[in-house]
């Protein structure tokens, strides 16, 4: 659907009305009612009134096919669940909708113990759900204890996990250093940098062994065509920094040069211009744990990456690029709105070294082309694909290439291969894989659309 393709590089209201539109035609009408419903959020008040009043009507009538739901949580930016489906972070900024039958809501936050709610949803029908989570009495045997928040009041100590020296950085002067880049320039191997709340011009440049700089409030750090942060250390690690690379020159908003990095509670952006990678480290190890990137051409490239709990939205290339990469290990992670694939694992076009990748509860959403995957298993690479969802590919769901190799199992594809249903007399799950001559493919507990798929089907 082009219009899909379009609202996955452009969410705009013109293109959510008319896709909206479209999946109404279609009987789509859970994904008109989110359409509508953000086509009239984004509506600017100078909007024609009987083009509102039209957007209305529709939302109306699509809403009297789905459940509405009010959904609250008791704790801020706790992650909301329908089902396995993580929808936003608390509170939601509009009303949920979902098919009838029966819908599990859940919340998660960190240094709470997860809670869900099962109810039966009519068609029609409205209701508000109260997701209620309490505070951990303290770390589980198989978590460890999350990393204390430091008081600016309390004599500087380093959070847990790291015994060096501690340093502050303050914009207004109440600190040791008012730039990040001087604190870090100054600073000696093993050193915390604690930042205070404000806006930071980069670029930083880490080069000595394990630095952490971790935000104590709302930490914006920006630069004009170059990285934000560049790390050439070993077990560096940043945390809940907002960083944002404008311009349109091509490059990263991180860059890994050597050693490797742990980015977590952190959101990128490239801020949609130039070919800019959100985190760089061809010859590195990344972990990203609880991070969001956004709006740049690839997500994340590395030779080793971990990737658990996090976002890649609304990139004009490839979600998660591991094309050159050793191995990849996706838990628990969510990719959407990727013009390209949302996984490349090694290169479906030449043999340019063997990848591994296990993806395990993720969810591909609205990744892919017409005539790509929106998960590519390349020549003499491995996939084992676990527990997962891959959903809206306008051409197949996972491609495998020729001596490519893919375990697939407890996994649902739903909407895929756009351009093959508009064949008639094509089967329902036509679309969902490409295997490619000498590539071998293992399916256990699939289903397209709903229908049981093995292999050959």
């Amino acid at each position: 659907m082009k219009l899909l393709e379009a609202f996955n590089l452009r969410q705009s209201t013109d293109i959510a009305g008319n896709l909206g539109a479209t999946e109404l035609e279609l009987g789509l009408f859970r994904d008109a009612a989110e359409h509508f419903s953000y086509s009239l959020r984004t509506m600017p008040a100078s909007a024609d009134p009987q083009k509102r009043e039209a957007t209305k009507t529709r939302l109306a009538t699509a809403k009297e096919k789905v459940g509405t739901l009010t959904i609250k949580v008791n704790v801020e930016g706790a992650t909301v669940f329908i089902g396995d489906k993580a929808i936003g972070l608390s509170p939601l900024p509009a009303e949920a909708y979902v098919d009838p039958g029966s819908v599990t809501i859940r919340a998660t936050a960190d240094e709470y113990q997860g809670a869900r709610q099962t109810l039966e949803v009519q068609a029609g029908s409205s209701a508000e759900v109260s997701i209620e989570l309490t505070k951990k009495t303290g770390p589980t045997p198989a978590e460890p204890a999350p990393t204390p928040v430091v008081d600016r009041d309390d004599a500087a100590v380093a959070p847990s996990g790291s015994p060096g020296p501690v340093v502050r950085v303050s914009p207004d002067g109440d600190g040791d250093h008012e730039t990040v880049a001087a604190a870090v320039h100054s600073a000696t191997a093993g050193t915390t940098v604690l930042i205070g709340p404000g806006r930071y011009e980069g670029p930083v440049v880490i080069a000595q062994d394990g630095i952490r700089l971790v935000a104590e409030g709302e930490v914006l750090m920006t630069t004009e065509n170059e990285p934000c942060v560049v790390v050439n250390g070993i077990g560096c690690v940043l945390t809940g920094v907002a960083l944002v690379r404008r311009g349109k020159k091509d490059g990263a908003v991180v860059q890994v040069v050597a050693g490797d990095l742990l980015l977590e509670h952190c959101d990128v952006s490239g801020s949609g211009a130039g070919s800019v990678v959100g985190v760089d480290g061809p010859k590195t190890t990344v972990h990203l744990r609880h991070a969001t990137i956004r709006d740049c051409y690839s997500g994340v490239a590395a030779a080793r990456m971990t990737i658990e709990d996090s976002h890649l939205v609304a990139l004009g290339q490839t979600g998660v690029d591991a094309v050159r990469a050793e191995w990849l290990e996706m838990t628990d992670t969510r990719i959407e709105s990727v013009r390209r694939a949302g996984i490349a694992i090694g290169s479906t076009a030449a043999t340019l070294g063997k990848v591994t990748a296990r993806v395990s509860r993720c969810e591909i959403v609205g990744c892919g082309d017409s005539i790509g995957g929106a998960v590519e298993v390349g020549r003499h690479s491995t996939l084992e694909l676990v527990d997962s969802r891959i959903e809206r590919a306008e051409g197949f769901g996972l491609h495998v290439a020729k001596t490519g190799e893919a375990d697939v199992a407890d996994t649902m594809f739903l909407s895929i291969g756009q351009r093959f249903l508009r064949d008639k007399n094509a089967k329902p799950y036509r679309g969902a894989v490409k295997l490619a001559k000498d590539g071998v493919l293992r399916l256990r507990g699939v289903t397209v659309d709903g229908h049981p798929i093995e292999e050959g089907g």
